[in-house]
Order: C-alpha cells, then structure tokens, then sequence
C-alpha cells in the first residue's frame, strides 16, 4: 500500500530486535520524470517557506520553494541548483517520487549536464577497431625505419 511503513524482508527479528529492532521501509513509488515539452509546465510559484524548527540537521534556518505541475505541487530545497537551472530555462528532466505525505523532488538532470555526457559517449563511441587497429611490422627494420 502507497506510503505504509513496511518491516525490512531480510531483517532477523531474533538477531536485530536485540539491537533496537528491524528497520521499518517507507515504500516510495517512483513517478514518470518529467521531460520535454512537460518541464515547461512547471510553474514556479511565491511560496517560499521556511523548514520546520524540528527540522534535519542541514535544514534547520533554511527554506524550500513551491513548484507546481499540474495538480501536484512539490518543495525545492532553496539552495538546490534546480531553481537556478529553471530559471535559466536550463532543466531537461525532473525526477518526482510519491508516498503517503506527497510528492517529493528527487533530482533534476541539465540540459548542460545532459549535453555533456552525450559528448561523452560520442568520443567513446568514436574508439573503435578501425580508429585504434593494431598492426604488425614483418621485422625490426620496418619498425624502426
């Protein structure tokens, strides 16, 4: 069932209730990302709100970001790099994920990051048997002359 609490299958209740119990799994459900021409209909919203007082350490004094897609909305971290990637018209895909208490913001992939590694993989790609072929000299003299 979306968002129950579940008992980690491969816990030893015997063994790891002696040590505090098993470990509960919150089961997420991943959603589809978002991509092409969907990203444009991200909105971002005026809401900024500050994290809760009993917050995580690393977001206590801090504050997260509305955005809103659709019917859903979800909470960005303010000093992540997404909102400066969507300003800048620069986010190729965002990755959500549901559960009990909503949607949550995962990741995002940039346009610039994307670009990159498909750079990436064209170089590699370019290594070939034809490019790197190995060849043999029929003796020393062709190899040194």
């Amino acid at each position: 069932m979306l968002g129950r609490e579940l008992t980690n299958p491969n816990c030893n209740p015997t063994y790891d209730l002696a040590s505090g119990g098993c470990p509960l799994l919150i089961k997420q459900n991943k959603m589809e990302p978002i991509t092409g021409q969907d990203v444009l209909k991200i909105r971002k919203t005026t809401i900024v709100k500050p994290y809760k007082k009993d917050a995580k350490e690393g977001f206590k004094g801090k504050e997260y970001r509305i955005y809103a897609f659709g019917d859903k909305a979800f909470a960005v971290h303010t000093e992540d790099d997404f909102i400066k990637d969507f300003d800048a018209g620069n986010v190729k895909e965002v990755i959500l994920t549901e559960d009990a208490e909503g949607i949550s913001f995962v990741n995002h992939i940039s346009w610039t990051k994307a670009m990159m590694q498909k750079a990436s993989e064209v170089k590699f790609e370019s290594i070939n048997e034809k490019n790197y072929k190995v060849t043999t000299a029929e003796s020393l003299e062709e190899t040194i002359f």
